[in-house]
């Protein structure tokens, strides 16, 4: 499943979990705690039809929050998660790339957190 597989690749990379302070949330994203990164299926691309190898295209978006008014550990946070994704080798994966040269800016929750996201398509063998 995708947001195994990419989440895995985000935990090796050592941009989630342990001691990075970063909690990994699959499809959703509770309101704590504040430096959180959740990964979210968005549907993709029309599968390959063609006969032989067979590819689908999933594409997936990364959203990311930070501590109140840490915009700044935010953005480096994210590009970390750019370098971790980006021409990855993930198993079964044929390429992982950014949908843009940036994370989205979301704004700030209620608690003045700000939250960014980033778009990212891949292609997988069948």
């Amino acid at each position: 499943m995708i947001l195994d597989d990419i989440g895995t690749a985000l935990e090796s990379a050592s941009v989630v979990g342990g001691a990075t302070g970063w909690t990994l949330y699959k499809s959703y994203m509770p309101d704590s705690p504040d430096t959180s990164i959740a990964i979210f299926e968005t549907g993709g691309g029309e599968p390959d039809q063609t006969q032989g190898d067979a590819y689908d295209m999933p594409t997936f978006q990364v959203r990311a929050r930070g501590d109140a008014f840490g915009y700044s550990d935010l953005r480096t946070k994210m590009q970390a998660v750019f370098t971790a994704l980006n021409n990855a080798t993930v198993s079964g994966y044929v390429f992982i790339f950014a949908d843009s040269s940036g994370p989205i800016p979301m704004g700030y929750d209620k608690n003045n957190r700000p939250e960014l996201a980033w778009n990212f398509s891949t292609m997988k063998a069948r």
